[in-house]
């Protein structure tokens, strides 16, 4: 990025011989002014590139106009030196850079621990693939390797987690993955009584807390141990339980899942009252095609 200078006296392009500064045309120093003040936000551009004067902010934004602006634009071809110089000469104040404003920031999770647990897989290196479920309330987690992502590992894995999960399951929300669509995975959600939630396809920020914890697996866990360790199972376990138990998250307000999961204790439903509230007439097996799934959904609401 170009960076416009004032030029010291005897150096510039515009100075004779003695050092003084060549007086430049009253006329056009009026004219420039008053384009800039008229329509210099808009406009009145100088150069491709956004300049920037020494100790101010932005003078102006990107230009549509190409490097050639102002003789396209007004029929007028000046250099940027010259343009800068008569700017700062007339006192016009360049144009601040604008800053959007920022949303407010709003933390979502559910009110109950079980209600909708998150669930992904990713590939940690060769024959290594992860498989993660995490509540979306308490934050705590079940993590299970396996060497391939099919839907007999899914099933596997869900076993695991309805067995580590101190509350019931609800509904699971996960990906569009084929292993989570295959017909013996949702006959076996629909078996246990768990709702089966996909998310829309390109929207990983629908589960981003499984994604998000992913992240921390990367970060803390990965880099201290060997992926081709023969006890990398057990090392997972023992990262696990510490991430349940120890491990302070700040989205929790520094405490563990599993004080969390202590402080909503009462308010935690149990398996029959959870089965109670499932209705099978309501389910039925959901395709990984979105837009398939969403046609058979019209389509049973019209039956």
């Amino acid at each position: 990025m170009a960076v416009l200078q004032q030029e010291q006296p005897g150096t510039g392009s515009h100075e004779g011989e003695a050092g003084a500064e060549r007086p430049f045309d009253p006329v056009l120093q009026e004219a420039i002014r008053k384009l800039w003040e008229e329509n210099g936000r808009h406009e009145f551009v100088f150069c491709r590139k956004t300049w920037k004067l020494p100790g101010a902010s932005w003078i102006n934004r990107t230009s549509r106009a190409g490097s050639r602006g102002p003789e396209r634009l007004h029929l007028i071809s000046l250099s940027v030196s010259v343009i800068h110089k008569i700017l700062r000469r007339n006192n016009c104040k360049p144009l601040a850079k604008p800053t959007r404003k920022k949303a407010e920031y709003m933390r979502c999770r559910r009110p109950i621990p079980g209600e909708r647990i998150r669930m992904d897989t990713c590939k940690t290196a060769p024959n290594l693939y992860r498989y993660t479920a995490i509540d979306d309330c308490t934050r705590y987690r079940v993590l299970q390797i396996y060497k391939k992502r099919t839907a007999g590992n899914t099933l596997d894995f869900l076993d695991r987690v309805l067995e580590q999960l101190p509350f019931p399951v609800q509904r699971i929300r996960t990906d569009r993955g084929m292993g989570f669509f295959a017909e013996k995975v949702q006959r076996r959600l629909m078996e246990y009584g768990i709702k089966f939630r996909p998310s829309k396809p390109g929207s990983p920020h629908l589960n981003g807390k499984v994604e998000r914890s992913q992240k921390t697996d990367l970060e803390e866990f990965y880099p201290t141990v060997d992926l081709k360790a023969a006890d990398l199972e057990n090392l997972l376990s023992e990262w696990q339980h510490y991430y349940n138990w120890f491990r302070p998250h700040s989205s929790l307000g520094g405490k563990s899942p599993d004080e969390r999961r202590l402080e909503l204790s009462p308010v935690t439903p149990f398996w029959d009252g959870v089965g109670k509230n499932y209705h099978l007439e309501k389910e039925r097996l959901r395709m990984q095609n979105y837009y398939d799934d969403l046609c058979l959904a019209k389509l049973k609401q019209c039956m």
